[in-house]
């Protein structure tokens, strides 16, 4: 940012676990709660709290200028569900759920979101996670659907994404609908350098691609067949 540039951007950030999964045990969430608060800091995010529950995570943060809202989403949902698989927080793999939601802050209204997120606990013992985001999607003018479906002109995704990298695919769970060729390295396909063989996690399964190595075996396809001439 510009020497003579100002920017105040307070964002409320909510985002869930794998299929909304209560997988966080009390010292995985207070474990993760510090490692994001380093972790926004060491990328220059200022984030003011946050709270991690079972099933789900609240962060305020104030945007910098040089991120886009989906470049700091990937960041933190990226780096804290590697680090909490690297670190073995939990007896099984760890995941992410699809999207997330980002509902903006006034800056008058800081400390109160401060104060809410900071009562999850009291706030859980009347509404579930679900009834909660609802609350706030409706809350911001949004139209929610079901709990599986993209919220109109908002900012939780569903569905197929735009680039497997993009798209967020190395999180466990997400949807893939993507071409993958016999040209696209493992990287190109959205798949993790550290994977042994070519291939994607899914919601309820794992599918690699025949033959494993650098590359997919197989001629141009989509993933989406692959899935249903395998099943």
């Amino acid at each position: 940012m510009s020497l003579h540039s100002y920017s105040r951007v307070w964002l409320h950030a909510v985002w869930g676990t794998l299929e909304r999964r209560p997988l966080l045990t009390k010292p995985a969430a207070a474990r993760t709660s510090q490692y994001l608060h380093q972790y926004a800091s060491e990328k220059g995010i200022y984030m003011k709290i946050n709270y991690v529950n079972p099933d789900h995570v609240h962060v305020l943060v104030d945007l910098p200028t040089r991120l886009a809202i989906e470049e700091m989403m990937h960041l933190l949902k990226g780096a804290s569900s590697h680090w909490i698989n690297e670190n073995n927080l939990l007896p099984s793999k760890f995941g992410w759920g699809r999207g997330y939601g980002i509902f903006s802050v006034s800056h008058s209204g800081v400390e109160e979101v401060s104060r809410y997120i900071a009562q999850q606990e009291e706030h859980h013992r009347k509404r579930s996670f679900s009834e909660e985001l609802r609350m706030f999607v409706e809350r911001y003018g949004l139209k929610w659907h079901k709990e599986d479906e993209t919220v109109e002109n908002g900012s939780i995704r569903s569905g197929p994404p735009d680039h497997p990298m993009n798209g967020g695919v190395n999180e466990i769970g997400d949807e893939v609908h993507i071409t993958v060729t016999a040209s696209q390295t493992p990287l190109q396909w959205g798949v993790s350098k550290r994977a042994a063989t070519c291939r994607i996690q899914l919601r309820r399964f794992v599918v690699a691609a025949p033959g494993g190595g650098e590359e997919p075996a197989f001629e141009s396809s989509t993933v989406s067949r692959f899935l249903r001439a395998s099943a």
